[in-house]
């Protein structure tokens, strides 16, 4: 909600703006690590053959965060990569799964490895938003060597988008 100023201004315009509508429009946000346990690994591996993709490997389950209402919508706002096999050049490809043989794309990044790796680095919204209620977040790798494999963790928010209907005003424009 914004804060009216009415300062040089006739008081009777002050008054109409109780008549205006209220127009807000949330998003509430619950940012979380996956996977949130230290211990785990997510480690996706190309295929033996260079520029072929390998399997699937699922970064987040269907329905792993479910507060209770829907639809629970996740973005994956940060890919972090901790760790790279061999200096090689990688795609990663992001697919919304729903638990049938339906791989609905969502995105790709291309990451290099050219030099020694002493640090994980971030990409940044690496795919686009998905439904967790119905579907899983998967993704693979293709090597251009083949046979690699990195290892990765993600920051992802959960969304709740909220609706707030603006009522009509009886007032008379501009200041209705």
């Amino acid at each position: 909600m914004g804060v009216y100023r009415t300062r040089g201004i006739k008081p009777d315009l002050e008054l109409a703006r109780l008549d205006r509508g209220n127009m807000q429009h949330d998003m509430m946000t619950r940012p979380r690590p996956t996977p949130y346990d230290v211990t785990a690994t997510l480690n996706p591996i190309a295929d033996a053959v260079a520029n072929t993709f390998g399997n699937y490997l699922q970064l987040v389950a269907q329905g792993a965060y479910d507060f209770g209402d829907t639809p629970n919508r996740l973005q994956v706002r940060q890919l972090v990569v901790e760790d790279i096999s061999a200096n090689d050049v990688f795609v990663l490809e992001f697919y919304a799964y729903d638990g049938d043989a339906t791989y609905v794309p969502l995105g790709a990044i291309r990451i290099v490895r050219l030099d020694v790796f002493t640090r994980s680095f971030i990409v940044e919204l690496p795919c686009r938003c998905f439904d967790i209620d119905a579907n899983s977040l998967v993704v693979r790798l293709k090597s251009g060597a083949g046979g690699s494999n990195i290892l990765v963790s993600l920051g992802v928010t959960r969304m709740v988008h909220t609706d707030y209907m603006v009522p009509n005003s009886p007032g008379v424009w501009p200041t209705g």
